[in-house]
């Protein structure tokens, strides 16, 4: 696991406790008022003192990282999973899942793309698995000749955060479907 996506050393129970608790209330807290909600509020919420919080998670982004963590779990999985399904109409089902993701936190699609050029950065680390099973499902899609080759999985990330952006206007709907349109390519 990387450090991102769970305490590096063996924790105490109540350690545990208090780790885990931060990271379910800091998921609510970032999924009901965005990113840049208070983390000492966060750890008020959660029952516990700031310097818990901190001792924790020594920046926002790794609170964020850690936060998804669950989220990016199933993912993975859900790239993984769906043999008997079309490989294109995977890529398609799973770009929506992404988007939907990334668009679950305020805040988050303006993050993580400037943490995609930052191989330090906790939230860079912990989407590596989503990156790479991204990948996989783009390259079976691309094989079974549903999708344009000439996409890359940084492109799709990068559509996939846009879309997130314009999770808000009336249009974001519409912009998925020009979206997909696109990946499919000419005459799919």
């Amino acid at each position: 696991m990387t450090s991102a996506s769970a305490p590096a050393k063996p924790m105490r129970a109540d350690a545990r406790r208090n780790y885990e608790k931060v990271v379910a209330t800091a998921a609510e807290a970032f999924r009901e008022s965005g990113i840049d909600t208070s983390l000492d509020d966060i750890a008020k919420r959660a029952g516990v003192g700031a310097g818990t919080l901190y001792r924790h998670f020594p920046s926002r982004e790794a609170l964020v990282a850690a936060a998804m963590r669950q989220d990016n779990a199933a993912l993975v999985e859900s790239a993984q999973t769906g043999d008997r399904e079309e490989p294109g109409e995977r890529l398609v089902d799973w770009v929506r899942a992404l988007a939907r993701h990334i668009g679950a936190y305020q805040g988050l699609p303006e993050i993580i793309i400037a943490a995609a050029g930052d191989p330090e950065s906790p939230l860079y680390t912990s989407c590596a698995d989503i990156r790479v099973a991204g990948a996989d499902i783009l390259g079976a899609a691309q094989r079974s000749g549903g999708i344009r080759t000439d996409l890359t999985v940084d492109e799709l990330f990068t559509l996939a955060n846009m879309i997130a952006l314009g999770r808000n206007c009336v249009e974001s709907q519409r912009l998925l479907e020009l979206v997909i349109e696109g990946i499919r390519g000419p005459g799919a």
